[in-house]
């Protein structure tokens, strides 16, 4: 399925009214089931549905393994795991549904250490491979890269927790150790984005975007490295967190 699709428009200007071709971004639908159970519904960028099912499991807290779940189908907006470990599942599926409060996974102190020159460049790196925002304007990315290795990984998705969800799916796929990882997003860094990277045990998040207070409160208590107004020069540390910063 094409990921943007061309249509004429009006435009006005002060050069007066033209019609003239646009490209837009297509908007698809998923549903997550745990066999007859909905799990969740999602408005997304098609493509890499199984990563973004995989990720969500991962990011909020339902499973901790990608071997957690088995796939069972996936089919035109729908796709179907299982898991050995089901009743847990469920009981913690009702638990975010019913309860104020998150399921939470604090991190552990990390042994990465990340140099200023990696972040910049990775951000350039970003920046320069987010090809549908720069097409259409209406795109979130994320980048999850490596200190050690120099590798990265980059999605985009018109949902910026999609695209977190989809590049955690993404990296579980290739055995990427998470917990050696940094990630950068361009979406608000407010409590669900920040909830979602501790859960994924990545132990450094940075945006393009700002934070909020409880987004902020959350990176606190659970040890993440949290970094937002991400800019070649300069950016916000909100909070020193698990990795070291050089």
């Amino acid at each position: 399925m094409d990921v943007l699709k061309k249509y004429k428009f009006s435009r006005y200007s002060r050069e007066g009214i033209q019609e003239a071709p646009e490209e837009i971004l297509v908007e698809s639908s998923l549903e997550l089931w745990l066999e007859d159970m909905m799990l969740s519904k999602f408005s997304c960028s098609p493509g890499l549905q199984e990563q973004l099912a995989i990720g969500y499991l991962i990011t909020s807290g339902l499973i901790t393994r990608i071997e957690d779940v088995e796939l069972l189908s996936i089919e035109s907006g729908s796709i179907i795991v299982s898991s050995q470990n089901k009743t847990e599942l469920i009981r913690k599926f009702l638990h975010l549904q019913t309860q104020n409060t998150p399921l939470l996974y604090p991190i552990a102190d990390s042994k990465i250490n990340v140099h200023l020159s990696d972040i910049t460049e990775s951000l350039a790196q970003l920046q320069k491979q987010q090809s549908l925002h720069k097409r259409t304007g209406g795109a979130h990315g994320a980048l999850l890269f490596s200190p050690e290795s120099g590798e990265n990984l980059i999605v985009e998705d018109i949902g910026r927790l999609n695209s977190m969800d989809k590049i955690i799916g993404l990296a579980l796929g290739k055995e990427w150790s998470l917990t050696h990882s940094v990630i950068i997003v361009t979406g608000r860094l407010t409590s669900e984005m920040v909830i979602k990277a501790v859960n994924a045990r990545i132990p450094m998040l940075c945006s393009l975007a700002i934070a909020t207070d409880k987004g902020i409160a959350i990176a606190e208590e659970n040890n993440l490295t949290l970094v937002g107004s991400l800019k070649p020069v300069s950016f916000w540390v909100y909070n020193q967190g698990a990795v070291k910063l050089q």
